[in-house]
Order: C-alpha cells, then sequence, then structure tokens
C-alpha cells in the first residue's frame, strides 16, 4: 500500500504531468465542444494545486512578470463582482458573473502552469488544432448528410431546408450546428495561425510541414463558410503581415510585392462573394437590413453608458438597462430578443463603467507590450485578432469567448517559437 501511494506521488511531482494531462483534455474540449469543458477543468485545477504545493508555492523567474497580468485579471473579475452588488437583480448578475468565471480561473492556472505544460506547450496547441479541425470536418460531414434526400426514386443534394430556401446547411449558424459561427471563426482563425506556425519550423519534416499548409488552408477556406465578417477583417489586416513576419523575404523585390497583392486580391474577391457580405454591396437590398440592428444597439449602449458612466449599470441591471434603451428608441427586435452590445468595449463600459473599462484597456495593452518585448508573434497575432472581434461581438459574456480569450492570453504568453524565423526583429 505504501509502494502504491509512493507511485502516485510519482506521479503528481512529475512536474506536474496529471495537471498537464488535464490541461491538454480540456482546450481539446475546448475545440470540439465548448460545453464539455468544466469536469477537465475541475481536473485541472485540482492537480495543478497538487503540482503547485509540491513545488513550493514558488513560481519562476519568467513567469514573476506574467503576475502584473495576473492581478488586472483579479481587478477586472473584482469589479464584476462589485457591480453584483449594486445591482437590483441580484440573480441575473449571479448567473452573468459565474459565466465569467474563466477569466478567473484560467488566469490562475496559467500563469504558473508548471514545467510539463511549458515544456509541451507545442503538443498542446497541435492537439487544439486538430480539435477545431475535426470539428469543422464533422459540420461538413453533417451539412452534407442533411443536404442528401432521396426524392423520386432518385437521390438529390439539396443544401437547404425545403420551409427556409435562404438558409444553406454550409454557411453560418447551420454549418456549426448548435455554436456561434462567430466563435468557432475565432477558434479556426487562431488554428490557422497556430499551423502556419508550425508549417514555418524548418525542423520538421517536409512531409509535416505540408500537413500544417494543408490544415493552414482548410481553415482557411472553413472561414468563407462560416461567414464572420470580423474573421473576414481579421484576415485581411493580419494575415499580410503574418505571412511577411514569418516568410520574410531576404529582398523586397517586385514579384514578392505583387505575390501578396494577388493573395489579398483573390481573398477579397472570394469574401465578397460570400451572401453575408456581398448583400452590402447589392444596391437593390433594403437599407434597414444592411443596418443589421448594430447601429441601434451601440447607440443604445452608449445611453447605458452616458447614465452611469463611472462605474456603469452593474452586471447585474446591464441587460435590463439595454432593454430600457432599445424599448424607448423603438428598436423592438432588441428589446425581444435580449441583445447585448454586440461590442466588447461597449459591454464592459455598461457594466462596469469607465473604472473596468480602464482595467481592460490595460490589460490589452499590457499583453500587446508582452508580445513586442519577448518578439511572439503568434502572441501579436491572437491579440489582433481579438481586438477585432470584440468590436463586433461581446466575446466575453459567453463562455466559449471568455474561455477562449483567457486561456489563450495567458498559454501563448509561455510560447517560445522553435525557429528563430518565429521572432519578430
Amino acid at each position: 500500500m505504501i509502494a502504491i501511494f509512493k507511485t502516485i506521488r510519482e506521479a503528481f511531482s512529475r512536474s506536474g504531468y496529471l495537471a498537464f494531462i488535464s490541461a491538454i483534455s480540456a482546450i481539446l474540449v475546448l475545440a470540439v465542444h465548448n460545453d464539455y469543458m468544466p469536469p477537465f477543468i475541475i481536473a485541472w485545477i485540482l492537480f495543478w494545486l497538487i503540482d503547485f504545493k509540491l513545488r513550493n508555492w514558488k513560481i519562476s523567474e519568467d513567469e514573476n512578470k506574467v503576475r502584473s497580468l495576473l492581478f488586472l485579471f483579479l481587478g477586472l473579475n473584482l469589479i464584476f463582482l462589485i457591480g453584483l452588488f449594486y445591482s437590483d437583480n441580484i440573480h441575473t448578475g449571479s448567473v452573468l458573473f459565474f459565466r465569467r468565471l474563466s477569466l478567473l480561473v484560467f488566469p490562475i492556472l496559467l500563469f504558473s502552469p508548471g514545467y510539463e505544460i511549458k515544456k509541451r506547450i507545442d503538443l498542446i496547441l497541435k492537439v487544439y488544432v486538430t480539435g477545431i479541425i475535426a470539428f469543422l470536418v464533422f459540420c461538413f460531414c453533417y451539412g452534407l448528410y442533411r443536404s442528401i434526400i432521396f426524392k423520386d426514386g432518385s437521390w438529390n443534394f439539396i443544401p437547404f431546408d425545403p420551409d427556409q430556401p435562404w438558409l444553406n446547411y454550409f454557411y453560418g449558424q447551420l454549418l456549426s450546428i448548435d455554436q456561434h459561427p462567430s466563435y468557432v471563426a475565432m477558434y479556426s482563425l487562431l488554428g490557422m495561425f497556430i499551423s502556419l506556425e508550425f508549417f514555418s519550423h524548418k525542423s520538421l519534416n517536409g512531409k509535416v510541414r505540408l500537413l500544417w499548409l494543408i490544415a493552414a488552408l482548410f481553415l482557411f477556406i472553413s472561414l468563407y463558410f462560416l461567414s464572420s465578417r470580423a474573421a473576414y477583417l481579421a484576415v485581411l489586416i493580419i494575415m499580410p503581415v503574418f505571412i511577411w513576419i514569418k516568410f520574410k523575404p531576404r529582398k523586397l523585390n517586385i514579384l514578392v510585392i505583387f505575390s501578396l497583392i494577388i493573395i489579398l486580391g483573390l481573398v477579397s474577391v472570394l469574401y465578397l462573394k460570400n451572401q453575408r457580405v456581398s448583400i452590402y454591396f447589392d444596391k437593390s437590398t433594403d437599407p434597414t437590413i444592411l443596418n443589421d440592428g448594430r447601429l441601434e444597439i451601440w447607440k443604445s449602449a452608449l445611453k447605458v453608458v452616458k447614465k452611469s458612466p463611472l462605474f456603469g449599470a452593474g452586471i447585474g441591471d446591464y441587460y435590463e438597462a439595454l432593454d430600457k434603451e432599445f424599448k424607448q428608441s423603438g428598436f423592438t427586435t432588441g428589446y425581444y430578443k435580449d441583445f447585448n452590445a454586440h461590442n466588447q468595449y461597449f459591454e464592459i463600459l455598461c457594466i462596469a463603467g469607465i473604472s473596468g473599462f480602464l482595467i481592460f484597456l490595460t490589460i490589452l495593452g499590457l499583453m500587446i507590450a508582452f508580445a513586442v518585448k519577448d518578439r511572439n508573434l503568434l502572441y501579436g497575432a491572437f491579440l489582433l485578432m481579438m481586438l477585432i472581434f470584440f468590436s463586433f461581438e461581446s466575446i466575453l459574456s459567453r463562455f466559449a469567448g471568455n474561455s477562449f480569450f483567457a486561456l489563450f492570453s495567458f498559454l501563448l504568453i509561455h510560447y517560445k517559437a522553435s525557429d528563430s524565423v518565429g521572432e519578430i526583429h
């Protein structure tokens, strides 16, 4: 019996091996379907505590810098918690606060993740990419399954519901099944940058590098079908810079410039053909459809901010305050559907006011500083991507968004490119 306990203790003390297994499992589930993450997160917390205790609660020298970012995340959570106490609707506020617990849990788990996780970040990222590709392949296969119909003695390919012919099984919400397509696009976009990162590693076998290039292309093409406009914008802004720095040519010649222009042109044409984008350039389209409701949402959010500029409406009363403005402005769709601010910056201002917004901006600024100082191109691409998505969606209002942001904000800060080509110079 003593020998068994000794063996178990050695397993725990192997540089956090069980914490690493829990982490890699949680990240795989995040990529495939985040609703099933909690049990793996709980296991990760338990094994991390054991590992941290075996390390005598000590953090390494390179982890000291991350403490400031951890404290800022803790501060943002504290602002949310304080907002709960001055909210009238405590029940709703409690639900929304606990929905954001990932913003507290992942920073604690990953500011000092342990030797095993830091040593195998490459493997964790590879598992993440594998997970998101597996999920997308399943989505496309399921779309194909729903599109093939046996009718009048023959098989027919009908990629839409006969009762709703304007909705395609291979686009947007119908493709991503029960997950928001913008979040799946966000996951896919990071997966694409990770794949390009590994493709750039010259130390890898040529066939392996080709597989990573194929993975990047698959994820890139998937963005078209997911139809996220934020993803389109992120690709056009970030990808040319990422590719330029990652595969920086020794000479700035006409051929290189011409190639980049051609690539950007093809990408733009491809995206403009997408139904969700092309509608904005169709002169016959009703202007009220083009508005997409976001202008009314943002105007109402600003009115909420003006009424409680310093500390916000509070996490419990945020939706009620926004609904009230929707009703007064006559935006019935937003009122009856309980829309959020559809902009992370506005949402922070509505919930926590200028005080919370300043903490949030400081978090983003510090992360950018880390990316530049450490010459961490992958971290920089992730941050720019998030800044763009924050402009169109309230990413942190859902578990799928805040877990993704908090996890990779701290995981990628420990990432070191395997080749010098991966560094920013």
